[in-house]
């Protein structure tokens, strides 16, 4: 077995250096063998590696006075690398993109003005009262508006299936339209790409993409338990 000492200065450029020693054979007489190499300050001695950055959960921004911004701090820990030292803020506008939500009683249709027509049907919002009982089928309306200034690119909805409900296989539509991934659990559950496209082949997956003032509206069922 043979043994292997590294030691480091550490002190301006690194010299790295191997001695190896070990128990020989009878007879044979250790040499001891170096093995040196400088490093530069500054020099990576690592895995490098890029990554990607999600910004989720921005919520709704109502006051449209106030421009919108994530600020979003990197740090970076090069002992030598100045421009990388210190922290970096990088600030990232969010666009006023505005989401409603409605629900209305398939089996038993009630609720309080004022009512929103969509798909021909009416729907209210949380404070429309609208109840339901054992059995009864509820649908949900989500409306996503992009700013009249702004395109969207990207677009996906995430919505979990309300508590003591259960969802009605294959009912999630978009624009009217049934959508890519729908089957006994809701595709909204992992994240549902939208669009704005009234004329998208049924089933086929959405682009992400929702122009300037345009509007994508999905709906779901479920039945309450």
């Amino acid at each position: 077995m043979y043994k292997v000492n590294v030691t480091d200065n550490a002190t301006g450029n690194s010299i790295i250096t191997l001695n190896t020693t070990g128990n020989l054979p009878d007879g044979v007489t250790p040499v001891p063998t170096v093995l040196a190499a400088s490093v530069v300050v500054g020099t990576l001695i690592a895995e490098l590696q890029t990554f990607d950055m999600t910004i989720a959960s921005v919520s709704t921004k109502n006051n449209k006075a106030i421009a919108a911004s994530i600020s979003v701090t990197s740090i970076a820990t090069s002992a030598t690398n100045t421009a990388l030292k210190a922290n970096g803020v990088h600030v990232t506008n969010v666009v006023n993109v505005t989401f409603e939500k409605f629900v209305r009683n398939v089996t038993l249709a009630n609720g309080t003005a004022p009512a929103t027509v969509i798909n021909t049907f009416n729907f209210y919002p949380s404070t429309g009262a609208v109840t339901a009982k054992t059995g009864n089928v509820l649908e949900y309306a989500i409306r996503a508006t992009a700013p009249a200034t702004a395109p969207l690119a990207g677009a996906t909805v995430t919505d979990a299936v309300p508590t003591f409900t259960t969802y009605v296989p294959n009912s999630t539509l978009l624009n009217g339209i049934t959508v890519a991934g729908d089957s006994a659990t809701s595709p909204l559950a992992a994240g549902l790409a939208i669009d704005d496209n009234a004329a998208r082949a049924a089933a086929a997956a959405a682009t992400g993409n929702i122009a300037a003032g345009g509007v994508a509206v999905v709906t779901f069922q479920v039945t309450v338990q």
